[in-house]
């Protein structure tokens, strides 16, 4: 009887130029493919249960589809490419919406979601472009990586209660959506799940979450404002990068650990930054380029701060680090930082390293507290505008281009503790007058560590001394005096 019914559907479909091709096995009635142009309308027959992958990609002017209740299964892919398509109603027995199922239907306006579907494949509606609301039934507890990814006339997404996990690139480049309702049930986004939604004004998270993965949140240029949950423990590398209009961030007490790289890079309009008791790590250009706050407090729980962890945060004028902050600064952490012009490092610092503070070219005085082991090359390189220096008391080493080109710096007292002086050292200091080498046992002089200083500057050694700025070809200019106390 059934395989009757399939005959007479077929050659009906034949006389309205369409091929149907149908597959029975004495249960399971599956759709393969249909052939043909479509009049906008197609039906599937009540008597399908099952539809194959592929099996509307060669019919031409398909714009609406109604699928019977008949049907129980939908193979993955089975619209992809359905770039006619505008409307779709599912049946009531779909438990699940198959992985690429309407990938890049770019024209798909409405979808009919039945109450009954409980997952949504990878990649299920990605492309669909003109794609504007979807309702999401109560029953989805899972929803594949992907799913809504360049939908990019979504505005609303309400995430029903008891999903537990977003996986990566859920709505990435969903650009037109403003508004996402997250659940309690939450416990986990993964990377670039929410990346690119140009759109969304602001967001909140639900507590629970353990970090904020790669990407989450990445060029997200209407993001005005976001709460970290206290369960958080870290924020991963890159999770808000170019944020540009990002104007606060709240990291309450609590969790948090390690601040990523690139997590907040180029968030241009950040105008407050509170980093929060507990923190261990800051990462290689967590903020990197952040120009509108003016002032950082490190906390005393801090240990690392990346390489150009601050670099470019060109309106920071005050930097201080907590007493007990043991932090070990990175590379070009705070290079270019151009209006900074206080520091109060707390006693306690650990490691300046190679070019940390080049180019703060408003920094006029320096303090370096005892706790310091070392300061590495070029750390205060550049800073045309620094006069005074106070270097540890146990610093055994004046680094490569420890000072070069500070062109205002006319006298640096030197701890007894101190054993060389790196190449390029004062280079460029062109105000400098005097320094003085008497109390130290010096075993090195770099080549030209004093090359364009002041002519008239004064370099005072201990007796034989100036032996070894001769022969390390320290200086370049006859006038300046080697003094021996």
């Amino acid at each position: 009887m059934l395989k009757e019914r399939i005959d007479s559907y077929t050659a009906k479909a034949k006389m309205l130029g369409l091929t149907v091709s149908i597959d029975y096995n004495g249960t399971d009635v599956t759709l393969r493919g249909v052939r043909g142009e479509a009049a906008g309308l197609y039906r599937i027959p009540p008597f399908v249960t099952g539809i194959a992958a592929g099996a509307f990609s060669a019919l031409r002017g398909l714009k609406n589809l109604y699928i019977p209740d008949s049907v129980r299964s939908i193979t993955p892919g089975a619209f992809r490419n359905s770039r006619e398509l505008t409307h779709v109603r599912l049946p009531d027995s779909l438990k699940e919406i198959s992985a690429h199922l309407f990938e890049n239907c770019l024209r798909l306006e409405t979808v009919a979601v039945p109450d009954s579907v409980e997952a949504v494949g990878a990649a299920a509606f990605s492309g669909c472009r003109s794609l504007r609301e979807i309702r999401l039934p109560a029953a989805v507890r899972t929803i594949g990586p992907g799913a809504f990814m360049k939908c990019e006339h979504l505005r609303d997404v309400t995430v029903p209660e008891g999903v537990t996990r977003l996986e990566s690139h859920t709505f990435q480049f969903c650009r037109r959506l403003i508004r996402v309702s997250l659940p309690e049930s939450l416990k986990e986004l993964d990377d670039g799940v929410f990346a690119d939604c140009a759109s969304l004004p602001d967001m909140e998270l639900p507590e629970g979450i353990p970090r904020i993965p790669t990407g989450a949140f990445r060029r997200c240029g209407r993001l005005r404002r976001i709460e970290i949950p206290r369960s958080v423990i870290s924020i991963g590398y890159g999770a808000f990068d170019r944020c540009a209009l990002l104007k606060e961030i709240v990291m309450p007490e609590g969790a948090l650990e390690e601040i990523g790289p690139i997590s907040f890079f180029g968030c241009t309009m950040l105008e407050e930054l509170h980093l929060p008791g507990g923190l261990l790590r800051i990462g290689q250009s967590a903020f990197c380029e952040c120009r509108t706050f003016r002032s950082l407090h490190i906390p005393a729980s801090v240990t690392q701060i990346g390489e150009n962890a601050f670099k470019m945060c060109l309106n920071l004028r005050e930097l201080t680090f907590a007493e007990g902050c043991r932090a070990r600064i990175g590379q070009s952490a705070f290079a270019g930082c151009h209006r900074l012009d206080k520091i109060s490092f707390g006693g306690s610092v650990s490691r300046i390293g190679p070019g940390a503070f080049a180019g703060c070219i408003s920094l006029k005085s320096v303090s370096l507290p005892e706790s310091i082991e070392a300061v590495m090359d070029g750390a205060f390189s550049e800073c045309t505008g620094l006069q005074q220096v106070r270097l540890p008391a146990n610093l055994r080493r004046i680094s490569d281009r420890l000072f070069h080109d500070c062109r205002a710096l006319s006298r640096v007292p030197v701890p007894d503790s101190v054993r060389s002086v790196g190449v390029n050292a004062f280079y460029g200091c062109t105000s400098l007058k005097e320094i003085d080498f008497s109390a130290c046992e010096i075993d090195y002089i770099g080549s030209r560590a004093f090359f364009h200083v002041s002519p008239d500057c004064r370099i005072i050694t201990s007796p034989g001394g100036e032996q070894k700025f001769v022969s390390g070809y320290a200086f370049n200019s006859p006038e300046i005096r080697l003094v021996t106390k």
